[in-house]
């Protein structure tokens, strides 16, 4: 997945393996504890806005939380969060503001958007090999602008084939001086610096 501010990307595509310059990013901490691991980014390809992402994977229930901050936005700045399904079966919510992939046969992933994001599916391709692609869907959830800072979560939750019912993963963001928030997900409490 990917971030795009104002539908511009991070940086120029040119062609199979060759890109526009980029601006500094580094990843900024990584840790673990008992049923997860989180990593921490920041980059400044949209500079000055300064765009940093917690990515937090679970054990049980199987999870992934991914956590957008950004800063230094402007009010009429928009952002878009894309999220590459590798299926073409792909149902959309809006109330929920999810997307959810219906291969029978297959483990199927469930995407859930942050409250108030819109919700748009667009046609993708997935490349296995070189120059070698299928259909996939691109999901985008985008807002319409708003404060300097803003902090986005969405949830990334797998199911068997086998199972009738979506996991539930309900995490919390809190505020935090840190650049990074604390999130909550039950009883575990993710801090980065």
């Amino acid at each position: 997945n990917t971030v795009t501010i104002d539908q511009r990307d991070p940086f120029a595509y040119i062609s199979t393996w060759v890109f526009g310059s980029q601006q500094k990013g580094n990843i900024v901490a990584l840790r673990e504890g008992p049923g997860w691991q989180a990593a921490a980014s920041e980059q400044e390809n949209f500079a000055p806005a300064i765009h940093r992402r917690m990515v937090i994977l679970l054990n049980e229930p199987p999870a992934l939380v991914v956590v957008d901050a950004f800063e230094k936005l402007e009010p009429a700045q928009t952002v878009q969060l894309w999220f590459h399904l590798d299926s073409t079966k792909v149902t959309l919510d809006a109330k929920t503001g999810s997307a959810e992939t219906n291969d029978p046969a297959l483990a199927n992933l469930k995407v859930i958007g942050y409250p108030g994001l819109q919700l748009a599916a667009h046609p993708g391709r997935v490349s296995v090999k070189l120059d070698i692609a299928h259909p996939s869907t691109r999901v985008c959830f985008s807002d319409q602008g708003g404060p300097a800072r803003r902090v986005y979560l969405t949830r990334l939750i797998p199911r068997a084939a086998s199972a009738s019912a979506w996991p539930s993963v309900e995490p919390t963001i809190e505020p935090s001086t840190c650049p990074f928030p604390t999130i909550r997900i039950g009883k575990l409490c993710v801090v980065l610096p």
